[in-house]
């Protein structure tokens, strides 16, 4: 019974979890948890011409807000700031909706950088203000400094030091505070750039130095290049050739190892300029042509890149008609899962069904042979009880006879006829051949090829032994044997240790053993 309701509860287990397990798998890719709740952003910072971004944001979808960020800083890196610009308000709307305001604030920093190049410095420093207050809120510590370094810029631009100088102080000691040595040497460069465009070349060079050391730690060779150039330009200034030019080679070797045509291109131009400034015209034409072939390769480049760009856009119908037909051929495929998946729970549930109607009828079967088995059991057991009965009843005519052989032994009488032959009558052994006859038919019915093994066997047994083993099997003790073949029990007794003998040498350990032998031989 236990067995049959443990066998219900694991099928109506595996019944109702199929389902679900098959609903989990399926809908794994379509499941979105946002992991903590987020307040929603209030802006007044607005993006025109929503709809028309809408549309132009729909090739990302898919793509994570800080890849579509990497997409627009990578279009700004190579000027096109337009297509930045795009890509970044794709981000900003994504960021927006997806209530994150982690992305939200780096991209804001971003479109501040793309509307800084887009001379748009009014929203520029709206981007950058709102960014701000997103980092200090959120303890983005190293994206607060970017902030106040970018505002510092558009503010020396625009002349105001004084401000220009605090936005970048304030930097300058969260990148110190927080060891953001890349960031660090950005800020002292910047520094260094504001006072130099107020003439104060001493502080400005102080300044430099310190973005070189900071560079120094993170390795960053691009700070490196556009900082040597820097120095170049002020000793330059200070009529100081030497260290110009110094500073100048540096530049231009390191702009060499990191590959970055700009900067190599800037080191070009400002070595011909120090040349010039020293009379020496020769080196100044030889490094103005350097330039000016960069430069032009430069723009081959760029054009080249705005050539693929355009090739790009031109096939961006066929590939969103593929990924519209990719998205299709999803859908079927994942009605097909369905179909398969519903197809395997229904032969499953019919298997289980099977199972059920097929273990019920073994159990069936199984108390159906048991009942035979027992019944034949009874019967076995009545069949030996009647042979019992016969043995016993053969023993008790024994005894008459015994008693009567007494009684004439005691008489002083004559001996009559009538005594004569009860005197032939006692002598005569129990288990006759008549007796014998029927006592063996009775046990073939319990026993049926019992003595066909034993004559059949290579063993050979005396009829006396034959009789013995007969009387054993039936468990009929020695005393009764005794009576029953008209022998006494120490007879019997010598009688079974003869027959044990006997069997030990043809590897039978007893008579028991024996038995057990002809009954599994039997079956």
């Amino acid at each position: 019974m236990l067995y049959k309701n443990r066998i219900k509860i694991i099928v109506i287990g595996l019944v109702v979890l199929f389902p679900v397990i098959v609903y989990l798998i399926l809908n794994k890719d379509n499941d979105s948890v946002f992991f903590s709740s987020i307040k929603e952003y209030d802006t007044q910072f607005k993006l025109q011409d929503k709809d028309k971004d809408k549309d132009d944001c729909q090739k990302y979808n898919g793509f994570a807000i800080d890849a579509i960020n990497d997409l627009a800083v990578s279009e700004w890196e190579l000027g096109n700031y337009e297509s930045a610009l795009s890509i970044g308000k794709c981000a900003y709307t994504r960021a927006l909706l997806e209530k994150n305001r982690i992305a939200f604030a780096n991209t804001l920093n971003i479109l501040g950088l793309i509307y800084w190049r887009l001379e748009n410095n009014k929203d520029a420093m709206e981007a950058y203000a709102e960014s701000a207050k997103l980092a200090n809120e959120l303890n983005l510590h190293k994206l607060l400094g970017l902030t106040y370094t970018n505002q510092a810029l558009i503010l020396k631009e625009q002349k105001q030091y004084t401000k220009a100088l605090l936005f970048n102080k304030k930097a300058i000691d969260i990148f110190k505070k927080n060891k953001c040595y890349r960031e660090l040497g950005i800020s002292y460069n910047n520094h260094g750039q504001i006072y130099k465009n107020q003439g104060q070349i001493n502080e400005a060079e102080q300044n430099y130095f310190k973005a070189i050391n900071s560079y120094k730690k993170q390795k960053y060779k691009d700070g490196l290049a556009a900082t040597f150039y820097n120095l170049a330009d002020i000793y330059a200034k200070k009529k100081n050739e030497n260290d110009a030019l110094k500073y100048g080679y540096l530049s231009l070797k390191i702009a060499k190892e990191i590959n970055s045509d700009v900067r190599v291109g800037d080191a070009y131009f400002k070595m011909s300029e120090i040349y010039e400034q020293l009379n020496k015209l020769d080196s100044a034409i030889f490094y103005f042509k350097k330039f000016n072939d960069l430069n032009n390769k430069i723009l081959i480049t760029n054009q080249s890149k705005i050539l693929a760009n355009s090739q790009a856009e031109m096939s961006a119908e066929i590939k969103d008609l593929k990924i519209h037909n990719l998205e299709k051929n999803k859908d079927l495929t994942q009605n097909r899962i369905i179909i398969i998946s519903i197809s395997l729970y229904l032969v499953f549930l019919l298997g289980l069904i099977f199972i059920l109607r097929y273990t019920s009828k073994i159990k069936l079967k199984n108390k159906e042979v048991t009942l035979k088995l027992k019944a034949s059991n009874e019967i076995l057991n009545i069949k030996e009880q009647e042979l019992k009965t016969y043995i016993l009843d053969l023993t008790k005519k024994n005894e008459v006879i015994s008693n009567l052989q007494n009684i004439i032994k005691n008489s002083n009488s004559s001996i009559s006829k009538k005594n004569i032959e009860i005197k032939k009558l006692s002598e005569k052994r129990i288990l006759t051949s008549q007796d014998w006859g029927i006592f063996k038919e009775k046990f073939k019915t319990i026993y049926p090829v019992f003595f066909a093994y034993i004559n059949d066997n290579k063993i050979q047994f005396t009829e006396g032994e034959i009789r013995l083993m007969v009387l054993l099997k039936l468990n009929i003790t020695s005393a009764e044997m005794g009576g029953i073949l008209g022998i006494s029990p120490q007879s019997v007794r010598v009688s079974k240790m003869r027959l044990k003998k006997k069997l030990i040498t043809h590897n039978f350990d007893s008579i028991e053993n024996f038995f057990s032998f002809v009954t599994n031989v039997s079956a």
